[in-house]
């Protein structure tokens, strides 16, 4: 079991600094080239290898149509490295190649890879590896301890990488099997195993696993996860937040090992992050003047999540929360909604699933304040009205023309009109659909069938 562990690019032609020059690597470059070429054509070669031997050809088959077969074979998986038919080295190659790289970083950050290897080096390695290339990673040693992870952590792969023999209880496809059975989501897999047998590689591609031959460089490894990822249904991945004044996530829940995890995730897409074991730590340092949301355990020892709610509420405050629980009931997503939390998340859960939720919940805060903004200001316009005026926005609201509310007030009919355009004045109203939702944002009683002045004959 040998793992390459470089992580350096090919070599690729690219233009230096300067519109007429063109870099030209040296002969030690080239060389590392061609090894690293060769490296992943021999992964390749093993690949459609894998591939042949679970194809039953029919001895009656022209020789043609076998052609057509094994053409369709390499195709599909050069398409699962992320690569074309050969082409003709150019300058803009390099850019492309990069943007590629930066795409798979920015979805590596919000994924979690399982890694299950029995040899702890080689866990090791792979962990590390591609830890450095932004993957979350959590590497234990065989099927039992994986699920064992899942269930307390709370916390869903994205992607698993298993060597195919782990122990007896289970091997690498039969684990993959259960994960996904246990989410009803196919999570994409990827094999790793020594063994040639032909029934080794027939259960993980039946299973619609990606099979990988050690030894294998961890160039070939990577771009093999980057096609896997690139296979699920499409989840925005702009999650990052601007740095001069990122949220601040509050975290609160007693398991140390998910507040660790979500600390990692969230600082990786540019948030703050303040965790607390119990909610009785996090009441007593919040201060209230940052933008964030507040991840909670619905059910922690001591405060509870509602109670958490019930606080802030009474308080004012309007921070967004996610619930999060092992053990929910129908009743306990039902009055954490109705108390005003923005979404009930259960675990295990997905990074991204996380992710939106906090997205979504931050959009949700940005409208409440913009609420707040109008509704202050509509109080304030409010605020500058005579009573006498105010009673005359009521019966305007209401549908009653200027005749009929100088006949019931006893006053003149211009009388009336003064006050209407005082009222437009200070309001700075420009038409009688404004004023009235100036006055509903105000929190002033106007019915709905006031919403359209001239079909309601209030425009004289």
């Amino acid at each position: 079991m040998q793992v390459n562990q470089s992580l350096s690019e090919d070599v690729l032609p690219h233009q230096a600094s300067g519109p007429a020059s063109v870099y030209c690597p040296s002969s030690a470059e080239r060389l590392y080239g061609i090894d690293q070429k060769l490296r992943q054509t021999a992964q390749l070669v093993s690949l459609v290898v894998g591939q042949l031997e679970a194809c039953e050809f029919d001895p009656t088959t022209p020789a043609r149509r076998v052609l057509e077969q094994l053409d369709a074979t390499v195709e599909k998986l050069l398409s699962r490295f992320g690569l074309d038919q050969p082409s003709p080295p150019s300058i803009a190659q390099p850019c492309a190649y990069k943007q590629l790289s930066a795409q798979a970083l920015s979805t590596a950050r919000i994924c979690l890879l399982l890694i299950v290897e029995p040899d702890a080096l080689l866990c090791d390695m792979l962990s590390s590896g591609l830890g450095s290339q932004g993957y979350h990673t959590v590497a234990v040693s065989d099927g039992v301890a994986a699920l064992e992870w899942i269930a307390r952590s709370g916390i869903q792969p994205d992607l698993i990488l298993t060597e195919h023999t782990l122990d007896r209880s289970m091997d690498g496809v039969q684990l993959v099997q259960k994960i996904r059975g246990q989410f009803n989501r196919i999570t994409p897999a990827i094999i790793l195993t020594a063994d040639t047998k032909k029934q080794v590689t027939q259960s993980a591609l039946t299973a619609d696993c990606v099979l990988l031959r050690k030894p294998v460089s961890l160039n070939v490894l990577r771009a093999t996860l980057g096609a896997a990822l690139s296979t699920q249904a499409a989840v925005p991945t702009t999650h990052a937040m601007p740095s001069s004044h990122p949220p601040v996530m509050y975290v609160v829940d007693e398991d140390a090992v998910l507040r660790n995890n979500l600390r990692s995730v969230l600082e990786s897409v540019g948030y703050l992050v303040r965790d607390y074991c119990t909610a009785e730590q996090f009441l007593g340092s919040y201060a209230g003047d940052k933008r964030g949301c507040l991840i909670i355990e619905a059910r922690p020892s001591g405060i509870n999540g509602l109670e958490v709610v019930a606080r802030l509420k009474a308080q004012g405050d309007e921070l967004p929360i996610l619930m999060i629980s092992c053990n929910s009931r129908v009743a306990d997503v039902v009055d954490a909604m109705r108390a005003g939390v923005c979404d009930f998340i259960e675990k295990p859960f997905r990074y991204q699933q996380l992710l939106t939720s906090v997205k979504k919940a931050l959009a949700s805060q940005v409208a409440t304040e913009s609420t707040q903004v109008l509704r202050k200001a509509a109080i304030d316009h409010i605020s500058h009205l005579t009573a006498r005026q105010r009673q005359i926005m009521a019966m305007v609201l209401d549908g009653h023309p200027s005749k009929n509310i100088a006949a019931d007030l006893g006053i003149s009919q211009r009388t009336v009109e003064k006050h209407r355009a005082s009222i437009m004045s200070r309001t700075e109203a420009k038409s009688i659909p404004e004023l009235a939702r100036i006055a509903l944002a105000a929190g002033e009683k106007t019915p709905v069938a006031a919403a359209d002045g001239k079909r309601n004959g209030l425009i004289p």
